[in-house]
């Protein structure tokens, strides 16, 4: 995984945009899945899925902010931008994170 100022698991000859889209996309399917989720699914990890969600969601902020305001055609200013690639590698580190939470379930 990428350290500091690298994006994680972006690909060779993959824009930022389209590494911060691939980010987005991960962690709102698996917020999908968590909501599927419910006391009654035996899932023996519930409390450590839910932990993991909330910092996902906290990680992803500044990165959700960016492409609701983008996809809303809202003007985005000069610091959200650089923001949301900040935040890109923490949101897809806390997106695996739930991941494999999820997959332990």
């Amino acid at each position: 995984m990428g350290g500091a100022g690298q994006a994680g698991d972006m690909l060779p000859g993959q824009s930022f945009s389209e590494y911060a889209e691939s980010v987005f996309r991960l962690q709102n399917s698996l917020t999908s899945e968590a909501m599927m989720l419910s006391d009654t699914d035996g899932a023996d990890n519930l409390a450590a899925i839910v932990q993991a969600e909330l910092k996902m969601h906290q990680a992803c902020q500044a990165l959700n902010d960016y492409a609701t305001q983008k996809t809303e055609g809202q003007r985005v200013g000069i610091w959200l931008p650089m923001r949301a690639r900040q935040s890109a590698v923490a949101c897809e580190n806390a997106a695996k994170i739930l991941q494999a939470a999820l997959a332990a379930k």
